[in-house]
């Protein structure tokens, strides 16, 4: 089955409506409702959801997010 990146952001964002898991788990969730493999699905995410998921991940101490930088 072949989904378009809007229909499957619209489904994780009405799993996320619906339940009270988190987006990481909605996406999973998502991933095996279409039969789709986590490690391909990021084409597929739109800047919104990557954006929650970088919040969750950062939350988890799965992913450092250093928001100081400077470049000099």
């Amino acid at each position: 089955m072949i989904i378009s990146k809007k229909d499957f952001c619209a489904y994780i964002e009405e799993l996320n409506a619906d339940n009270e898991l988190s987006i990481i788990d909605n996406v999973l969730q998502a991933c095996m409702d279409h039969n789709i493999d986590p490690l391909f699905v990021g084409p597929l995410i739109n800047r919104s959801i990557k954006e929650k998921l970088e919040i969750e991940f950062s939350d988890i101490n799965l992913l450092k997010i250093n928001r100081n930088f400077v470049i000099e």
